[in-house]
């Protein structure tokens, strides 16, 4: 099957119409019309119905775009790191970070990096530890940089550093007014807590609070620190939040304390070990390794 029909196909789903489609791939209609018949006729299902004006994906079709969309990313990756192992010092790395590393590591980290390569440019895409695995098992980003566990048989990595986890409280709230610079489990006990969503932090939270014998009172859970920022600001909880967003200690309605006895997450540097590492990413992970306390 050619790659060029994939493309073809995912365009004529984007524009709902294989006329528009059509005139976005600079081709006329007929052709291209026929290129989908025959696509179906090589698959052997339905992958459209055709509307007098629209087109309406099967749910064959909705499978095989998905499955089109994948293949078509991995392609493209694959022809970029081919030029960029051929230009060696230049090229482009796709990065992908959790959020916390994303906003509070990972600029500094890069403009450190590049005082020494100033040819390598960047493309930066944020999202949950999940994502971002699935885009390195596709060799859609180069360099990943997550705080859950990972199967160390599917990725290369080391640990960047370890953060402590501690809790953002409202200033006028008795527990920022205690004079004290720490926050226990037992001191939360009953108080209305916004934790993260995500898995592994949930589980590391209920362990710590296991080990005190404490049943915490979870009514929020937040996916960006935004939202967990907010709801504390509005007195609806305390937010169980890492250092890396103490920059919080900022505002002047919000105070930031550790937990103890102290819980700490590490921040890991992961890449494939299923797609070769272009030579920009390489400096880049050998300079982290090296360079970065």
């Amino acid at each position: 099957m050619d790659i060029r029909i994939l493309k073809y196909f995912v365009t004529v789903v984007e524009e709902g119409s294989i006329t528009k489609a059509a005139k976005r791939l600079n081709m006329s209609q007929p052709p291209l019309s026929k290129q989908m018949k025959q696509l179906e006729e090589e698959m052997g299902v339905i992958l459209f119905i055709r509307g007098k004006k629209n087109i309406q994906l099967t749910q064959a079709g909705s499978f095989f775009k998905t499955r089109a969309e994948e293949i078509i990313s991995s392609v493209d990756a694959l022809e970029r790191q081919i030029k960029e192992y051929r230009d060696g010092n230049k090229g482009r790395i796709i990065i992908g970070a959790v959020e916390a590393v994303a906003t509070n590591y990972l600029p500094e980290i890069l403009n450190a990096f590049r005082r020494k390569y100033e040819d390598i440019t960047f493309e930066i895409w944020s999202g949950s530890t999940d994502d971002i695995l699935k885009k390195l098992d596709k060799g859609v980003i180069d360099v990943g940089f997550i705080r859950n566990a990972f199967d160390e048989n599917k990725y290369n990595s080391f640990e960047l550093l370890q953060d402590s986890w501690g809790a953002l409280i409202s200033k006028q709230h008795k527990l920022a007014e205690d004079g004290k610079e720490y926050i226990t489990a037992d001191m939360l006990l009953g108080e209305p807590l916004v934790i993260p969503s995500t898995p592994g932090r949930v589980n590391e939270l209920q362990k710590w609070f296991g080990q005190a014998g404490i049943e915490p009172n979870v009514l929020y859970n937040y996916n960006v620190f935004a939202i967990g920022e907010a709801l504390v600001k509005e007195k609806l909880g305390i937010a169980l939040v890492l250092a890396d967003y103490r920059k919080a200690e900022m505002e002047p309605y919000l105070i930031y304390k550790k937990l103890r006895p102290e819980l700490k997450s590490s921040v890991n540097v992961l890449w494939s070990k299923n797609y070769y590492l272009t030579e920009p990413a390489s400096r880049l992970v050998e300079f982290i390794m090296n360079e970065i306390e």
